[in-house]
């Protein structure tokens, strides 16, 4: 054999050797270095994970205070504002409905009192 080896055979000699040589060296902080960046990367997606499930929580805090807020106004507004308006409604509704009834009060009695004209009149077919 000559006093030259490739590199795998080399590489091969200094693992079962187990000599620390700076490619070795190099290997080796590049694997920690590739195993903090995986968990540097777990844990930002975990951390990300936990922002959105916040978010989403806050959101659906803000989402149902809002809802609240909305009936409790809705409430006010139709005890304040739409009990007068139905008052009035109902006030001109009462007021229109005793107009008609007069109007058509009055009317029957015309017509009746022209009935009774005509049925008393000398040229009806009802006289005696």
């Amino acid at each position: 054999m000559t006093p030259y080896k490739s590199a795998t055979a080399s590489q091969k000699t200094e693992k079962s050797t187990g000599a620390d040589t700076p490619f070795a060296h190099i290997i080796a902080l590049e694997q920690q270095e590739q195993e903090r960046v995986q968990k540097e990367i777990s844990a930002m997606q975990e951390e990300e994970q936990n922002a959105r499930q916040a978010c989403a929580k806050r959101e659906a805090a803000m989402e149902e205070e809002l809802r609240i807020k909305a009936k409790d106004e809705l409430k006010e507004y139709r005890e304040k504002e739409l009990a007068p308006i139905l008052k009035m409604a109902e006030a001109d509704a009462a007021r229109r409905t005793k107009e008609l009834e007069t109007h058509f009060a009055k009317q029957s009695e015309e017509l009746a009192q022209e009935l009774i004209d005509l049925l008393a009149s000398d040229d009806s077919p009802f006289t005696f």
